[in-house]
């Protein structure tokens, strides 16, 4: 799954075009990750999805270079401790 935080200008309204065209090459949707909240650090946070595992890393890549996005990485799958 990829994880991304957006500047604070980028969460009101739609995403900005650069964004949806990065999104959209890899067919992926960007979606809340803290639905309905009011707080605007909260608010930033979306992760995206439809986009196949083998494209995550240059999918994250293509996000973090754009100037509406503040981070965007790659959560790791988790896995059982020991």
């Amino acid at each position: 799954m990829v994880v991304v935080r957006l500047r604070r200008g980028a969460v009101s309204g739609s995403p900005p075009a650069s964004l949806q065209a990065a999104l959209g090459g890899f067919g992926g949707t960007l979606v809340p990750m803290y639905p309905g909240i009011s707080d605007a650090e909260l608010a930033s946070w979306f992760t995206v999805t439809g986009v196949p595992l083998a494209q995550a890393d240059e999918l994250a890549a293509r996000l973090r270079a754009l100037d509406s996005v503040d981070a965007a990485y790659v959560q790791p799958t988790p896995s059982p401790a020991g």
